[in-house]
């Protein structure tokens, strides 16, 4: 008769072997979703900010910005 028992279920140690599961599956799963987010879009982005520079002509951004009279303390007619 002894083979047509349910077998006991454990008890002890339950609340710790979820929550050692839950938090390796949380780890990684953002593990997962930061190295996706790296290489979709930090990456990318960093990309075309590093080529956007490479060809920007900072002293030519000034003088049209100074002839439009955006700042305050550089008149457009000045040197």
């Amino acid at each position: 008769m002894s083979s047509g028992l349910l077998p006991k279920p454990q008890m002890k140690d339950l609340l710790g072997k979820f929550a050692r599961r839950n938090f390796l599956i949380g780890v990684t799963l953002v593990t997962g979703c930061l190295i996706y987010l790296e290489f979709a879009f930090i990456q990318g982005r960093q990309k075309q900010y590093r080529d956007f520079y490479k060809t920007f002509d900072f002293a030519k951004d000034f003088e049209d910005k100074k002839k439009a009279g955006v700042f305050q303390s550089v008149r457009p007619g000045d040197a």
